[in-house]
């Protein structure tokens, strides 16, 4: 009995130490998913990739976290269009899913948690709207002015072939370059594909997975590949912005879990749903049912 009441004061304090770690405002799944598009928006590499991690043993992206918030490293999906970007947030609707068998216990007494949260985001023109390119302008391919009209057409043609890599920020030179200024010393293990010898390890097996037809050209994502026109000429960049469509509106589902109640919510995966195109008018919107 003279052991019990240090114990209860030892096992108070550890709670207490684990509840301060908590980050402010994650009290709550949704929440959670509302904090890290909030520092998505933000375009703070460090405070991003602390939201993520997961409850079961499971390994990130094969080049760390980071590569969701990267074009080169031709993670699929990504949110490399919405860093430093603003967009309105919705309400987060969050629903408790079972754990998985093999989800981790921080302690004997606590029970891993998992949620689904669906977030939907809405895009406003005047302040920043995603371009939505077609597949091979995307991978740096040259298009003909008719190839890129029958996509204006149909953008919902094949709209999952590397969607997320597709939304664009801009067409100019540059449009992708990652920016790494915010990126603490720290953490650079969770940007794996920064080192020059990453790609060098890629196992195109691994990523050719979800390419159709063994299609190995769009791997990684590039600038805005040219187009053509018939007397050989090229199509501006300003008529280009004029006619592809851009994103009007999406739903982020994410995955998020934690180890227990005193353990910190985090952002274990997320997809990409219920996405809406508008032509660049705004006279019409298409949804691209990816």
């Amino acid at each position: 009995m003279r052991y019990f009441i240090p114990l209860l004061f030892l096992i108070l304090a550890l709670l207490s130490l684990q509840t301060g770690l908590i980050r402010p405002g994650q009290s709550s799944p949704g929440q959670e998913a509302v904090a890290f598009l909030k520092d998505v928006q933000s375009g703070n590499l460090t405070q991003i990739v602390r939201h993520f991690g997961g409850n079961t043993c499971r390994c990130p992206a094969r080049n760390g976290w980071g590569a969701f918030l990267a074009y080169q490293p031709g993670q699929e999906t990504n949110l490399a269009f919405l860093l430093g970007h603003h967009f309105s947030i919705g309400q987060a609707i969050a629903r408790k899913i079972n754990s998985p068998p093999q989800a981790k216990y921080a302690a004997p007494f606590e029970q891993p948690e998992d949620y689904v949260v669906d977030v939907p985001i809405t895009f406003n023109k005047i302040e920043y709207s995603p371009f939505f390119l077609p597949l091979p302008m995307a991978y740096g391919k040259t298009m003909t002015w008719q190839q890129v009209q029958d996509f204006v057409e149909n953008p919902a043609r094949e709209a999952s072939r590397g969607f997320s890599l597709r939304l664009r920020p801009g067409l100019a030179p540059g449009a992708i370059k990652f920016n790494t200024t915010t990126i603490s010393p720290n953490i650079l293990g969770e940007f794996k594909f920064l080192k020059p010898a990453a790609f060098s390890e890629i196992k195109v097996a691994e990523i050719k997975k979800d390419i159709k037809d063994n299609d190995d050209q769009f791997l990684v994502p590039q600038e805005a590949g040219p187009v053509s026109m018939p007397d050989g000429g090229r199509v501006s960049l300003q008529k280009l912005t004029e006619v592809l469509p851009r994103l009007k509106s999406l739903t982020i589902r994410f995955h998020v879990v934690r180890r227990g109640k005193f353990q910190p919510w985090t952002i274990f995966h997320f997809l990409l749903q219920n996405a809406i195109v508008e032509e660049n008018d705004g006279t019409k919107t298409i949804p691209l049912h990816n």
